[in-house]
């Protein structure tokens, strides 16, 4: 297994599939031959490694799936699945993470295209969006009760570990002859 990261590869190979559910997903399995890892911003070469991507053509996952496929190079053809173009040639960066099976006994690897544009963008929320969540927020905080304040810490003892008196600072009592506890045989 691979180490989570980035990673340069030459998408080489594809093939579509549809899961075995009552959806009957679409997918495309993408081959690529990894050819570096990316070590303190450096890439490292590595050979003979070949890592697989799955991207799913569901209708809602089709326009990022697309997008995938654009940045490496498809040709078009879902039977005859190939890349061309840059990416085809010199290669494009990827990400492996790394995920647990539903049970939490086994660790796989997944594979993406690393700094692709596919993700949903972010923008500021409009104001009519913030007026909504502000009265919100102060809907919520009418009706919820107030902290009570932080809980309480350990209780504190006037004893340290082994039975010394502490004094109100948390120091060991010494008694006339500069014995801590009373003079006692302290055993080592």
């Amino acid at each position: 297994m691979l180490e989570q990261g980035k990673y340069w590869g030459i998408p080489q190979s594809g093939v579509t599939g549809v899961l075995e559910t009552t959806k009957a997903t679409p997918f495309i399995d993408v081959t690529f031959g990894v050819t570096h890892m990316s070590v303190s911003n450096e890439w490292g070469p590595l050979a003979g490694i070949e890592r697989t991507a799955r991207w799913f053509m569901s209708e809602k996952a089709w326009p990022y799936t697309e997008k995938r496929l654009k940045a490496c190079g498809f040709t078009g053809n879902f039977e005859a699945i190939g890349f061309a173009g840059e990416a085809a040639e010199k290669g494009i960066a990827l990400m492996c993470e790394h995920e647990k099976s539903q049970d939490g006994s086994k660790t796989y690897e997944r594979w993406d295209l690393a700094d692709w544009t596919g993700a949903r963008e972010v923008h500021a929320p409009d104001k009519d969006v913030l007026r909504k969540l502000n009265a919100r927020w102060k809907a919520g905080q009418a009706t919820s009760a107030a902290p009570s304040g932080p809980p309480p810490g350990p209780p504190q003892s006037s004893q340290a570990p082994g039975g010394m008196d502490l004094d109100a600072d948390g120091q060991p009592l010494f008694d006339d002859t500069g014995t801590v506890g009373g003079g006692a045989d302290i055993p080592f």
